[in-house]
């Protein structure tokens, strides 16, 4: 011990040398083990197995003495791994192609894929949520085209491994195992196990070893599965351990014993007997290699990250993945168990999934394990047992006798449930099922199909609802969720693998397997369910995943695999009890839609929503609707109808008893109050039933329509309900979970049924690329039926319906003011083993259901067009399937049972049975007292003599005769007498129903309060009883006169009649038409009442005639082709309404049927109109529908011009005085009277109106967007404009550099800060302040180009009293703003809503100020300057005085704009109008970069800019009267007379090295407002004087010596010219007075502006001039439009912008054609205010002399400054987002030198930044909102790296705004969920662009949140 010690202190290298030398030569391993006893002592737990030092002892053991980096360069030159097995963690980007991927789990890194070749491949990149290992290599997983260089079988072979280089590895490895053992063995107690759940931190050194051995490749995997592998080497290690410490060797002892105890602490599967022999599944747990131990420690700390990635970093070595996928199968049942008692389940679970994914999706191995470790009875086991610890008593109830439920069910309340703890044994389950081999095997196995039913049947009915009925749940439980996930997940998923499997006749022999297998499981679970009768009408459950797989096998016998139905259905009685289950959740869909389940609260109505979503509907509602169909062909078809209809609670609404709706129970006891049905609910229920029958006759998804074709149908459907992007039409395609999408032809579908539309923007909207349906698709492809099962609402088959009717009219063909009906599709031929199906079609129960529904119809109002035209489907249907004989007739007699629909008709052919007439109905009579209401239960307690009893017996009857013809469910309160005021009322509220909107809410108002009359005439007249006898005699009279009419029509309201087909008896001929045969035969019935009859006298072609007639537009009657004069034939699909339907479809069977036919004709010449007379004419009594609708519309014409009229008159009398006081301020103008507009006779004017038109409203005038007053602004009340104020750098972005700059994308690129406007502006500034006063350079030169304050405005304005009143309010209620800093002065447009923080007052105008505006008479220039000069020498008082409101509202707009300012050189000013001025400056050049640098309007973007610069200069200049005369008079007389002045503060910056734009917005904002016309020429003309000497100088320094020297001889001779200075004659001048000082040497000292060369011309000169001038005239151009609202000429030449600009600026007019030299136009503008010029440039030259005598290189640097810059561009991007994504993802940012967890690049300058991480976080701001500031001055623009979508911070507010990348179908990929590749949008790029200039992100960009990266 004592050596091994002195060899701890010795130098490692050396001796781990000297012991490799050793080992080689066969001697020295009991020295490497007493070294490693000591050095990895397994007596103390903790210091040692974290000591770095020991650690480091073992890297040099295993190498050998070298460094251990050189060691493992070594070993990595063996790597003859073929897999790259790279194991990453979740949050890994990772990328998976469908094209190359075999297995659906395939995956692979991103230096595999790019170093692959997938391009064209259906690729897309993904964040791993699980973790997982790079399948690059592995040719079960993936084709081995996509494999990189480096990985895959065909990889060359390394040479063989030196015998040593991994001696020391040999021995070294087994104990770091084996002591890593050691340590998960001591930290076992019952006690301590929570703590080390999750993570080992103090294995954290020896697992990192153990990591970095394994990325040496396969050679280092080699040895570690060998000694992982190897039973000897456990078994020596840990039962024959040998140690020469005592201590040693009795801890290894202890924690063996702990070991053992801690192996029985796992549960496992709780199986029956013969199950226990399965490895995984048996209580004894054995483990024989290191290997087999550390998998159990794994499972018993629920996979510590690091061991789990250990453990698959091994994977790659083949030697190693079987014995591992053993050992990990062997555990299986155990972990598996675990999953419900784990603390973190989620990360448990996808920590197994990370495992298994990469063992079971090799088909091969999974199949070795199933044959050898059973694997499926493994997993099947195993999920069973967790999901029964959930398991409760079936609640579900039948109607019949109470009988024990024995069904035990899944509870969703449980946690296992709750926390998806079955989700990672489905997982592999499904995963397995995809391998063909497995699944061979789990069909042939009866015991596995066996434990597979059962474990289905757990899932039937689970999660039960029942209808609350008294009062509303108090707690809405969310288990629904947890019960559809279940069934998607646990049930469907492995279900549509195992079917992928039976797709031809080879599997036959599966199919039937499943499908006995199912049909036992399913007897059982009825026989434990012990239902008898139907089920509880109350209760519905959504979940019957046991049906439903037998459904989609019996599908893929019949279809798939040419078997028939009956062998695989044993009985129909069993059809009858299973078909009572998917009925019924298909009639509770329909109670829920309609309301009826409202008490059980929202989360019913996300069930039923959540039923037929795309995600679950392939696997629940398509199966259900098959199993109807196979149902309906099984069972007798009048029964099954009957079914349908008695689920749906609709079967008793078909009665003709009048008493129906009196008597129906409403509060009820046991299940009849289940059953009640309001008239709204019966009308949806109704509707409910018959779309059922359609979509069981229509839907093809299981009855043999192809993929390509149900595809098709799938995308048709959505792009019929809304127009949908790529993204939507993939997702909401059904899918068959756990199946990746084959649509292998989607594209082709889709490029075949839709049109694709760019994206585009549009009203400010971002659109994205979407699909819409061809115009074709409506007339051939849009199937109603379809579409209304995959709506999930009302209202998407709505969206269908309208888009329907849009596309018609568009085409021409339809224009009627009605909707037209759905076009349903004809019927498709169907397979033999579906034909039965056409049968319900032909089922006399139909016919009658359908007879019903008409009679109705036609003789009331109740039955919504719905129905109609489900009606009118089944018939059309009925006609093409009919079959052309029957059976032998049945008599029938003339009186028809009612609801005995099977006797109504004698046989099932449709085409006898539409001319069949039902003559009358025998009704049930119920005793005397059936009335209910409180007239007839006074009646009956008055019977006491005969004649109340005689009287009471005439009132029944009568209602017994009239009932039906008042409501189709009689009810006694619902009958009236109406006279004939009242009839007309009716017709013309039913005439306004065709009107627009205002007039349907007026007619329904009308109806109300006459429905509401006639009850309360009724019920006085009935309860007087003296107006009984009156009624009788009417309604006999009434019925006496109609009932032995065949062609009577309907009279509203009293008794229906009908039509009697010519050669048949009168059937009234039996019943009284008197009333004492009435009162005989009701005194009958009371004393024994078996029934009464009820008078029908129809036919269902009797009952279309009738309908046609009432649906039909201009109430025409039918007339057969030959008749009608629009007879000629359609061309295309057929469009149109109810009565076209009709029409056509009586047409068809007049075809088809002799009798129709002959019936028709009769009916046809009957109402053949007569010559002259139409048959709206012939048809109609009084006026015309059409007469109607127009004097409706004319009486709510009047009625609005009152309403009109009368809004006027308050309006007068609220103006009144406004208008007093004006008239009486100012004399009234003479004017034009203004013409009157030409809708001006439709609504009637006040006179003070008209005179109001008569005159144009004054400009000065102002609308208060609160309090709604309009009037001019005052001094006392003085209005404001909304404005909102924000600091800006925009301007300071803007480059000389005319290429905008990239993005870099490589180290090797960088951006270039040259240039810029903001460095330029500071620069000139400093230079300078260095030079001259400090004061006066403020005026000389603008500043705020980073930082100032931007102004913008909505363009509304308010008083400022009701601001004030506004803001405060939103003060106190400050709570309900929280998205507004309301202290900060924030609040929203009371209009408009935009965001604003000020108000800029609006200057009051007087009469002084008007005067000043006018336009005097034409003067001389030098006239107008000595007035200006004169104006600003005198300081001048505020017109409305210090203490008006207006001067204190603009002292705090004032103060606002020092508020919002973000700029250094302005905080550090002591001149405010300087200041003022700098601001005023800033908004009109960003006017011009809105511009796009040039006075032209851009196109193409919605966010238009609403200027507001004339009222802030006119709020200037209040600033100018108090205190900033003296500056402005020196100015003024620097630029007209040469020289300052003495007042101080004087001003010694030389004027030739000013700013002209700056002079000139000060010099016009020191002018009085509003400003004359001339004054503002004549400052332009100065100052512009000024510019040219400038531009001539500048250009001058640009010449070479000898060419400066030509020019300056060159105009000498006309220097004195003083009428027209010339180019020569000025630049002469300059040359010759700047040449007396060194301001010329040097010539390139600077790069300027104007091109250096060695000749130039006067074109050359006269082109430089021009540009140096243009960015002035640009703006003082704008400058005019802004102060006389004048439109500027747009430039359509860059050549001539600026002669348009001088001749807008009145600077000089076009030269003529004929004049020399007409391009020298510059100088022609120069009109100079002094009368000697030549004597100004001298004082302005000599000015620049004295400073260049002090400092020539810094004055030229002054001078040489160039003003002409590129409006400011954001960074060009690359094309490709993935090239971004790379780079910068692990692009290191410049502060933090670390990777950032959120990368964000700024769009404006380039910089990374860590968004909102803590790393770079300084003063209590996030890098991001910091750079903001820096960058853009509060406004920063970002794009987010990880999820490709641009960040906008504004302030303290964040918006993420929409994506500037779009994959190839024009869509967003936010967050990167697709992973598509994605591409730049140039268009939404320049939008954001221009957005950023124009200062519109607060505006157009929505969804702003606090970010809290400011305090």
């Amino acid at each position: 011990m004592a050596t091994v010690m002195d060899k701890l202190k010795g130098d490692k290298r050396r001796i781990a040398a000297q012991m490799k030398a050793d080992i080689a030569r066969g001697v020295g391993q009991n020295q490497v083990n007493e070294l490693l006893d000591v050095i990895l002592n397994p007596d103390n737990t903790t210091p040692v197995i974290d000591d770095w030092d020991s650690i480091e002892w073992c890297r040099y053991l295993i190498s050998g003495g070298k460094h251990f980096d050189d060691f493992t360069k070594s070993v990595r030159q063996f790597d003859d791994a073929t897999t790259c097995g790279l194991v990453w963690t979740s949050n890994f980007v990772a990328y998976r192609c469908r094209t190359c991927g075999i297995s659906p789990c395939m995956s692979i890194c991103a230096e595999c894929f790019h170093a692959g070749d997938h391009e064209g491949h259906d690729f897309n990149m993904f964040r791993s949520q699980a973790g997982g290992a790079c399948d690059c290599g592995d040719p079960s997983v993936m084709r081995g085209e996509g494999f990189c260089s480096l990985h895959g079988p065909n990889k060359p072979r390394r040479h063989s491994i030196p015998s040593d280089l991994l001696p020391m590895a040999e021995i070294i490895i087994p104990r770091l195992v084996f002591r890593l053992l050691l340590y998960l063995r001591g930290q076992y107690e019952h006690e301590m196990v929570q703590t080390y759940l999750v993570s080992i931190p103090d294995a954290e050194p020896l697992l990192g070893l153990l990591h970095e051995l394994c990325k040496m490749g396969g050679a280092m995997r080699a040895v570690m599965t060998r000694s992982l592998t190897n039973p000897q080497v456990y078994k020596s290690l840990t039962k024959e351990f040998t140690s020469s410490s005592k201590e040693q060797k009795a801890f290894v002892e202890r924690t063996q014993i702990q070991y053992e105890s801690a192996v029985d602490t796992l549960s496992i599967p709780d199986v029956r007997g013969d199950l226990q022999k399965i490895p995984s599944l048996s209580r004894k747990l054995s483990h024989k290699t290191f290997l087999d131990e550390l998998v159990f420690w794994t499972v018993k700390f629920e996979f510590p990250q690091k061991i789990v990635t250990f453990l698959l970093n091994m994977l790659p070595d083949n030697n190693y993945k079987e014995p591992f996928t053993e050992t990990f199968v062997q555990h299986y049942g155990r972990m598996a168990m675990s999953l419900s008692n784990a603390m973190e389940s989620d990360k448990l679970a996808n920590r197994v999934v990370h495992i298994s994914v990469q063992l079971f999706s090799n088909e091969d191995l999974a199949f070795k394990m199933t044959q050898d470790m059973q694997l499926m009875h493994v997993l099947i086991c195993s999920v069973s047992s967790l999901v029964k610890k959930s398991l409760i008593d079936n609640p579900m109830t039948g109607q019949g006798i109470s009988m024990p439920n024995r069904h035990r069910v899944i509870d969703c309340e449980q946690m296992v449930m709750k926390k998806h703890c079955y989700w990672p044994i489905i997982s592999d389950l499904t995963n397995v099922l995809s391998h063909k081999a497995v699944v061979q095997k789990f069909f042939t196995d009866p015991l596995l199909l066996s434990l597979w039913t059962k474990f289905l049947s757990y899932f039937m009915s689970m999660n039960l609802n029942t209808r609350q009925m008294k009062q509303h749940v108090e707690f809405e439980p969310n288990t629904y969720s947890v019960a559809f996930s279940a069934e998607l997940e646990a049930c469907a998923a492995p279900m549509w693998q195992l079917a992928l499997h039976c797709k031809d006749s080879t599997s036959q022999k599966y199919t039937r397997a499943m499908l006995k297998s199912s049909c036992e499981a399913l007897r059982e679970w009825l026989a434990v369910l012990n239902m008898r009768g139907m089920p509880h009408p109350g209760q519905v459950s959504f979940h019957l995943p046991l049906l439903r797989n037998f459904a989609l096998f019996l599908s893929m016998a019949v279809i798939k695999q040419e078997m028939t139905l009956n062998e695989f259905i044993p009985s129909n009685f069993f059809m009858e009890q299973l078909l009572v289950f998917p009925l019924q959740i298909q009639a509770m869909l329909s109670e829920i839609f309609c309301g009826m389940w409202v008490r059980n609260g929202v989360q019913i109505k996300c069930q039923a929503m959540t039923y037929v979503q795309c995600h679950f509907c392939a696997s629940m509602a398509d199966l259900d609707i098959f199993f109807l169909q196979v149902c309906a062909i099984r069972l007798n078809p009048d029964k099954f109808v009957s079914m349908v209809m008695d689920r749906f609670k609709t079967l008793k609404w078909f009665t003709f008893d009048p008493d129906y709706s009196i008597n129906q129970d409403v509060s009820g006891s046991g299940f009849a109050k289940y059953c009640f049905l309001d008239p709204e609910q019966e009308k949806a229920m109704l509707e409910g039933a018959l779309r059922l029958l359609l979509t069981l006759l229509v839907i093809k998804t299981h009855r043999g329509a192809t993929d390509e074709e149900l595809l098709r149908e799938e995308i048709v459907s959505l792009l019929c309900m809304h127009d949908c992007t790529h993204s939507q039409l993939t997702d909401h395609v059904p899918e068959k979970t756990g199946l990746v999408s084959a649509h292998d032809n989607f594209e082709q579908v889709l490029s075949e049924v839709s049109n694709y539309h760019d994206p585009l923007s549009e009203n400010g909207g971002l659109q994205q690329g979407h699909y819409r349906p061809k115009p074709s698709v409506w007339f051939t492809e849009f199937n109603p039926v379809h579409v209304m099962l995959r709506a999930m609402q009302r209202k998407d088959f709505q969206s269908a319906m309208d888009r329907y009717t849009s596309a018609m009219k568009h085409a021409g063909k339809w224009s009627g003011s009605r909707d037209p009906w759905p076009p349903f599709q004809p019927l498709t031929p169907a397979r033999p083993a579906f034909k039965g199906l056409h049968e319900l079609l032909h089922t006399k129960t139909l016919h009658g259901i359908i007879f019903n529904i008409f009679f109705k119809a036609v003789n009331t109002q109740s039955i919504s067009d719905t129905t109609l035209y489900f009606c009118m489907a089944l018939l059309d249907m009925a006609i093409q399937t009919a079959p052309e004989s029957g059976p032998n007739k049945q008599s029938t007699s003339e009186v028809v049972k009612d609801l005995d629909f099977i006797h109504w008709f004698p046989d099932h052919l449709i085409l006898d049975n539409l001319v069949h007439p039902i003559v009358a109905v025998e009704v049930p009579c119920k005793p005397p007292a059936v009335p209910s209401s409180g007239r007839t239960s006074k009646a009956k307690s008055a019977v006491t003599n005969t004649d109340n009893l005689l009287e009471q017996i005439l009132t029944e009857e009568i209602f017994s005769l009239a009932g039906p013809a008042l409501g189709g469910t009689v009810q006694f309160e619902t009958v009236a007498v109406m006279d004939s005021s009242d009839e007309e009322e009716e017709e013309m509220d039913h005439a306004e129903v065709e009107g627009d909107d205002n007039e349907e809410e007026l007619e329904e108002e009308e109806e109300e309060e006459d429905d509401d009359d006639g009850v309360a005439e009724m019920e006085i007249i009935h309860e007087t009883g003296v107006s009984t006898h009156s009624m009788i005699d009417a309604i006999i009279d009434e019925m006496s006169t109609h009932v032995y009419d065949n062609e009577s029509e309907i009279e509203e309201g009293l008794v229906f009649t009908s039509t009697i087909p010519h050669g048949s008896d009168s059937p009234m001929k039996d019943i009284p038409s008197t009333s004492e045969g009435a009162s005989a035969s009701t005194a009958s019935k009371i004393l024994d009442p078996p029934s009464k009859t009820i008078p029908v006298n129809e036919s269902i072609i009797t009952l279309l005639l009738k309908l046609y007639t009432r649906l039909s537009e201009k109430n025409a009657t039918y007339s057969l082709p030959s008749y009608r004069s629009d007879s000629v034939r359609r061309v295309g699909p057929f469009v149109g309404g109810g009565s076209e339907y009709i029409q056509r479809f009586l047409d068809k069977v007049a075809g088809m049927h002799e009798g129709i036919k002959n019936m028709l004709e009769e009916y046809s010449r009957k109402h053949l109109p007569s010559s002259g007379t139409s048959q709206v004419e012939s048809t109609s009594d009084g006026d015309s529908a059409e007469d109607r609708r127009k004097k409706a519309r004319e009486a709510q014409r009047k009625l609005f011009a009152k309403l009109a009229q009368e809004q006027m008159k308050f309006l007068e009398m609220t103006d009144e005085p406004d208008v007093v006081d004006e008239e009486e301020e100012e004399p009234k103008p003479v004017e034009e009277p203004v013409p009157e507009p030409a809708d001006s006779t439709d609504r009637p004017e006040s006179p003070s109106k008209k005179q109001a038109m008569e005159k144009e409203t004054p400009k000065d005038h102002y609308d208060c967007v609160i309090c709604g007053q309009s009037g001019p602004s005052t001094a006392d009340k003085p209005y404001g404009r909304i404005v909102l104020l924000q600091a800006s750098s925009v301007l300071g972005h803007q480059s000389q550099i005319s290429e905008p700059q990239q993005l870099p994308i490589n180290d090797q690129q960088e951006l270039s800060k040259a240039g810029k406007c903001y460095e330029q502006q500071t620069e000139r500034l400093h230079e300078l302040q260095e030079c001259f006063d400090q004061g006066g350079c403020y005026y000389a030169v603008s500043v705020g180009w980073q930082g100032g304050v931007h102004i913008q405005t909505c363009g509304h304005t308010l008083h400022l009293d009701c601001h004030d009143s506004y803001v405060k309010s939103l003060k106190r209620n400050e709570f309900q703003s929280p998205h507004l800093k309301v202290k900060k002065g924030e609040y929203e447009c009371p209009l408009c809503r935009q965001l604003a923080n000020s108000v800029m007052p609006c200057m009051p105008k007087t009469t002084e100020e008007s005067s000043q505006a006018l336009v005097l008479a034409q003067r001389c220039h030098t006239e107008i300057v000595k007035e200006i000069s004169r104006i600003v020498s005198l300081p001048q008082l505020p017109l409305y005085g210090m203490v008006t409101k207006y001067m204190s509202a603009v002292d705090v707009f004032c103060q606002d704009i020092t508020r919002e300012e973000r700029c250094k050189e302005i905080s550090t000013m002591s001149e405010p109008f300087a200041e003022l001025c700098s601001t005023a400056r800033l908004n009109l050049e960003m006017d011009l970069v809105v511009q796009g640098g040039k006075l032209v309007a851009p196109t193409g973007f919605p966010f238009k800019r609403k200027s507001c610069l004339g009222t802030l200069l006119e709020v200037i200049n209040q600033i100018t009267r108090i205190s900033c005369f003296g500056p402005l008079t020196q100015l003024w007389s620097l630029l007209t007379n040469g020289e300052v002045g003495e007042s101080a503060p004087k001003i010694d910056v030389p004027a030739l090295l000013m700013d002209p734009v700056a002079l000139l917005v000060e010099l016009v904002i020191a002018l009085p407002q509003p400003l004359a016309r001339e004054h503002f020429c004549s400052v332009v003309r100065v100052v512009y004087s000024l510019l040219y000497i400038q531009a001539l100088a500048v250009v001058s320094c640009r010449f070479p010596a000898e060419e400066r020297e030509a020019w300056r001889q060159s105009g000498k001779s006309t220097q004195g010219n003083v009428t027209q200075p010339n180019l020569d004659s000025l630049l002469s001048q300059v040359i010759g007075i700047l040449s007396l000082t060194k301001l010329y040497e040097d010539p390139h000292m600077f790069e300027g502006l104007a091109i250096c060369q060695s000749i130039w011309s006067p074109q050359t000169v006269e082109t430089s001039v021009e540009q140096y001038c243009l960015p002035f005239l640009r703006c003082a151009a704008l400058l005019q439009h802004h102060i006389f609202k004048e439109d500027i000429l747009p430039c359509s030449h860059d050549d001539i912008e600026f002669e348009i600009l001088a001749n807008y600026l009145n600077l000089c007019t076009l030269p003529p054609r004929d004049e020399k030299q007409q391009s020298l136009y510059s100088a022609r503008c120069v009109q100079f205010a002094h009368e000697k010029p030549s004597e100004l440039i001298s004082l302005w030259c000599k000015q620049l002399i004295k400073v260049v005598k002090r400092n020539p290189r810094k004055t030229k640097s002054l001078l040489l400054y160039s003003p002409i810059f590129f409006p400011p561009r954001l960074l060009q991007l690359p094309k490709c987002y993935d090239v971004i994504f790379r780079y910068y993802r692990v692009k290191k940012c410049q502060a933090c030198c670390s990777v950032p967890s959120r990368p964000a690049i700024c769009l404006v300058c380039g910089t990374l930044v860590c968004l909102r991480s803590t790393c770079c976080q300084m003063q209590n701001l996030w890098e991001g909102v910091q750079h903001s500031i820096t960058c853009g001055a509060g406004t920063g623009i970002f794009l987010d790296v990880n999820y490709s979508s641009t960040l906008i911070i504004r302030g303290e507010r964040m918006c993420r705004w929409a994506s500037v990348y779009l994959d190839s179908h024009g869509e967003e990929d936010q967050e990167l969920r697709r992973g598509k590749p994605l591409y730049l949008c140039q268009k939404r790029y320049q939008f954001l662009e221009h957005l950023w200039k124009s200062h519109g992100l607060n505006h157009m960009c929505k969804g702003w949140n606090w970010h809290g990266g400011m305090q």
